[in-house]
């Protein structure tokens, strides 16, 4: 078969998965693992851990379990993420921040430890998809640089 029915069978299959359902998964699938991914290499992955516990610890949040990425209740460094919601959960001290759907859930999540530290996972739906990110100090957000949130 010459060379040039070859590459045009080739096109056509190509062609044929990026516009398929397949192709759509693959691509989603690749995207997901990319940004999955950024999240654990975040430099300031721990300002936005301490973001989530001062939604935590937000009075008005009491009765709150879960709002929408896009809730304006979430501050805005949070909320410009783009995820797709924040699980609360006061009475063992955890959040997460929750991105993607479909075939894949991540994010992050962070664990009050005592008065004044958390502690941070980046996490996804398999097991060895758990990242520890570290404990951090929790500075209140009045005592914070102008800015980092």
């Amino acid at each position: 078969m010459p060379l040039g029915i070859i590459a045009a069978v080739l096109a056509v299959v190509s062609v044929g998965i990026a516009v398929s359902p397949l192709g759509t998964i693959l691509g989603s699938m690749i995207s997901v693992t990319r940004d999955h991914e950024n999240l654990k290499t975040r430099v300031d992955a721990h300002e936005l851990g301490a973001v989530m516990v001062d939604v935590l610890r937000d009075p008005s949040m009491d009765s709150v379990d879960f709002i929408s990425g896009d809730d304006e209740r979430i501050p805005a460094r949070l909320r410009d993420l783009g995820a797709s919601y924040l699980a609360l959960d006061q009475e063992s001290g955890t959040a997460r921040l929750e991105f993607g759907g479909g075939f894949y859930h991540y994010g992050y999540e962070v664990q009050v430890e005592g008065i004044d530290a958390y502690r941070l996972v980046c996490y996804g739906e398999n097991e060895d998809d758990l990242e520890e990110l570290g404990t951090f100090k929790h500075i209140k957000k009045q005592n914070r640089v102008p800015g980092s949130d």
